[in-house]
């Protein structure tokens, strides 16, 4: 049995576009094994990168007890960093567990992060306690400029971090599995990088993600079923919920009642 992470993830097209989407991503083995490294991905790393005399070298991450080794590579235009064979392991593979530990994306063929990816194989996967930001992105409620103004680029990179979350994972996905309606896109974990503690279990953030799943189903999801929900989930919002549980909570309500009308 496998952990669903409701997450945001950012993707970018080949114009720089970025795009921000609530997604569900599943974990493969034990993502908080992962460790972040001490390296600040908007200096001296990317600096080394660029430099062809430290290329060879490469740079190093750390998950768990296993070692990976992280080289430049072109790729889309972008530099952007490939696990390659560890060689101190014998040229074989750093860690044959790695594959284990990482994520599988699973966007819907008409959505913009499965265009983008695509296009451009890079994602970045946040954990985060913003409920107002899951609220927004559900119903495409952000410009272009705001979206930007959220995140920032991994010097010369297609990853785009949240300035603000608990805790991020660069992505690459390594594998696609088609299907009629949706894809799997297995994702080998690159870089992951805590930003700050994680805030704590609260009812009503997690009331408003479940609305804003509802938000992204009006086309399956039954009218009476949904609203009933809906008022299920008030309460949570009302008793625990702060300003911004509260106005994302009405977005969502507002926008659901607006799909309706349009069916």
């Amino acid at each position: 049995m496998f952990v669903i992470l409701e997450a945001i993830v950012t993707t970018v097209d080949q114009q720089g576009n970025v795009n921000l989407a609530p997604m569900g991503p599943i974990c493969l083995g034990d993502i908080s094994s992962l460790v972040d490294t001490n390296l600040d991905p908007r200096s001296s790393w990317h600096s080394s990168c660029d430099n062809p005399a430290t290329q060879s070298q490469g740079s190093s991450a750390i998950s768990g007890n296993n070692r990976h080794v992280a080289t430049c590579s072109e790729g889309i235009g972008r530099t952007a960093l490939r696990v390659r064979p560890d060689e101190t392991n014998g040229g074989q593979e750093a860690s044959k567990s790695c594959p284990e530990i990482g994520f599988v994306l699973k966007p819907f063929k008409t959505s913009r992060t499965y265009a983008n990816l695509l296009e451009n194989p890079f994602a970045t996967i946040h954990i985060t306690d913003n409920a107002l930001l899951f609220a927004e992105t559900a119903v495409s409620n952000l410009s272009l400029e705001t979206k930007r103004s959220l995140v920032y680029q991994l010097k010369e990179t297609s990853w785009w971090p949240l300035k603000d979350c608990h805790r991020w994972f660069a992505v690459e996905v390594s594998e696609i599995h088609q299907d009629p309606q949706r894809v799997s896109m297995d994702c080998r974990v690159i870089y992951s990088r805590t930003v700050r503690p994680f805030f704590g279990f609260n009812r009503a953030k997690h009331a408003v993600i479940e609305a804003a799943i509802l938000a992204t189903r009006t086309q399956f999801l039954r009218k009476q079923d949904v609203l009933a929900e809906l008022e299920r989930l008030q309460p949570l919002v009302d008793k625990t919920g702060g300003s911004d549980e509260c106005s994302g909570f009405e977005l969502l309500k507002t926008t659901i009642h607006e799909q309706y009308a349009r069916h």
